[in-house]
């Protein structure tokens, strides 16, 4: 009797290879070899050795979580060590969700989570990529452009829009010259925060006070960061200034932000791709708990099926790794430091009408933001040039829903406050005692793509620091990419 996954894996890959050919640039021949266990009834509840085949001085690791972290990890230390996955969800990826939406040519690819990357500040992301066998052609342009409408009760205001000219006044008490006004002073001091030695425990709405604007300005400066983390204007508030900071920085004078990209092919491609590149590791289902076996651990998956390991990475959300550390004693500093991060929960829409857009055709941008008495909702546009234009609209999970919706999904933002950012700290300080590590959200900076890999890069680096792979990942002069 197949697992969970065994079928959802095979498929995941197949679709991934049928839609862009893809190969890896090291060995094109060489077909994906990731193996999912097929035997959950007769195997339930005995333990797999996970020695056999092993070669040296190599550990037994457990990597639990398959998102962009995990299975980067896993990529890079099946080098010298022997790992298996653990993933809970029936996919891969995490918030790397890639859905296909209708096109004159055959199906497109469309990213209902993670939607793009900016490589001038994703370097290792990028690196991570090109290793994969992609080229430069394999990424598109993302188009830039931002609305923002607020709701009230006798209709709409739009405080920033394309069609609107910079210098003339809006239709409201904030207008789109003194919002405009408003965004750039944020941009160009969010720069200085980092050279000016701004803490991370600093929030949002403190740094943001000593500015030259109300309240109603204020607000629309908060309804960026809360469109991007699925949070209120007041959570957005307490949201660490640096972090938000690092993500709209534009010195005074700077050129246009670098322009953000995608994966042709979605950024499922990538995920696809690295599963597909596992020479050894394997994909099971999800870690129910761990246990502590003499000196090793041992890591119960969801069938009661058991992994003695050496070593365990979680590379999942702080609340999932709280959980799963219950069991263990001496672990209670670190779950107190997990519980210092905060999640919110949105939905995710794929549709075809253009849900969520301002109503005239002129205001409309590639990212529209509306806002609601304290909440946002976001819809970003995609034009298609053999189809139908398609949208993703996160909202909350109470939000009305579009009309053609093709797609939908419920993901968890990480929330980057002054507490997560101290329980960062105390996670980093604890991090690989006893051979238990923690990536990914727990352990980034802020949760963006290029964090996860840095993430997956900073174990690696501690388990196999040789590791071919590791050194061009980490941009090793001299080392070509392994196979």
């Amino acid at each position: 009797m197949p697992h969970p996954l065994s079928f959802f894996t095979d498929a995941f890959l197949q679709a991934g290879r049928a839609r862009r050919g893809h190969r890896s640039a090291r060995d094109p021949a060489r077909p994906p070899t990731t193996r999912t266990d097929r035997e959950t009834g007769r195997n339930a509840g005995r333990e797999t050795d996970l020695t056999a085949g092993m070669e040296g001085d190599g550990m037994r690791i457990v990597v639990v979580g398959a998102g962009l972290c995990g299975l980067t990890l896993a990529w890079l230390l099946e080098e010298g060590h022997e790992v298996v996955v653990l993933e809970e969800r029936g996919r891969l990826g995490g918030n790397i969700d890639s859905r296909p939406v209708p096109g004159a040519a055959g199906p497109r690819w469309a990213d209902v989570g993670v939607r793009e990357v900016v490589p001038a500040a994703s370097p290792l992301w990028s690196r991570l990529f090109r290793l994969q066998g992609f080229a430069a052609d394999d990424l598109v342009a993302v188009p830039a452009g931002r609305s923002l409408v607020r709701e009230a009760p006798d209709g709409r205001e739009v405080l920033l829009s394309p069609a609107q000219d910079a210098a003339g006044p809006g239709a409201g008490a904030v207008g789109s010259a003194p919002a405009r006004a408003a965004v750039r002073a944020f941009t160009e001091r969010a720069a200085a925060w980092a050279e000016e030695g701004l803490g991370w425990d600093v929030p949002l709405g403190a740094a943001l006070d000593p500015l030259p604007f109300g309240a109603p300005l204020a607000d629309v400066v908060c309804a960026l960061p809360a469109s991007l983390f699925g949070c209120t204007l007041d959570e957005a508030r307490d949201l660490s200034a640096r972090a938000v900071g690092s993500l709209y920085a534009t010195p005074p004078g700077a050129p246009p932000a670098p322009a953000a990209v995608r994966p042709r092919d979605g950024f499922g491609a990538l995920t696809t791709s690295l599963a597909g590149s596992l020479r050894g590791a394997r994909v099971h289902p999800g870690a129910a708990r761990i246990e502590r076996d003499g000196g090793r651990y041992r890591v119960v998956d969801v069938r009661g099926h058991a992994y003695p390991a050496d070593c365990v990475v979680l590379a999942v959300p702080a609340d999932r790794a709280e959980a799963l550390l219950r069991p263990l004693a001496g672990t209670g500093g670190l779950r107190a430091a997990l519980r210092g991060h905060r999640y919110r929960e949105a939905a995710y829409s794929l549709h075809l009408d253009p849900y969520g857009m301002p109503a005239e055709r002129a205001d409309r941008a590639a990212v529209n933001i509306t806002v609601a008495g304290r909440g946002t909702r976001t819809t970003v546009r995609r034009p298609a040039g053999d189809g139908p234009d398609h949208y993703v609209t996160a909202a909350p999970p109470s939000a009305a829903r579009p009309l053609r919706e093709l797609a939908r999904t419920t993901l968890r933002t990480h929330l980057p406050t002054p507490a997560a950012h101290a329980a960062r700290r105390e996670v980093e300080r604890r991090s690989g005692e006893g051979l238990l590590f923690l990536a990914g959200q727990c352990a980034a900076t802020v949760d963006t793509q290029e964090g996860a890999v840095a993430s997956a890069l900073a174990v690696a680096r501690s388990l196999v620091p040789s590791g071919r792979r590791t050194r061009s990942l980490g941009g090793a002069a001299g080392d070509a990419p392994a196979g």
